[in-house]
């Protein structure tokens, strides 16, 4: 997924806008990661499914906590939509 929005922004342009405008891909996307369904990422949950996807070293907690708290505009510790939508669509480059 993440390959996808990445493709997307290096099109540029005015299709590469109106398919980012659309959050469909971005909602089933947070819904992954939103394991209990009640409209936030938290820090467990996102271990969780990096770690299923073979993606996570379970020694590295912090690294959870600090990649959250980089998108996490309201320092509730956790990421809602709009903050999951702004990490994905981040130019990373």
């Amino acid at each position: 997924f993440y390959d996808i929005v990445i493709e997307k922004q290096k099109k540029g342009g005015d299709e590469a806008s109106d398919d980012l405008n659309d959050d469909g891909d971005l909602v089933k996307a947070f819904k992954v990661f939103d394991l209990n369904d009640d409209g936030f990422i938290s820090c467990e949950e996102l271990q969780s499914v990096l770690s299923r996807l073979g993606l996570w070293d379970e020694q590295n907690w912090q690294d959870c906590k600090r990649m959250i708290s980089m998108y996490d505009m309201n320092s509730d510790g956790l990421l809602d939509f709009e903050e999951f939508k702004f990490m994905m669509l981040s130019d990373f480059s």
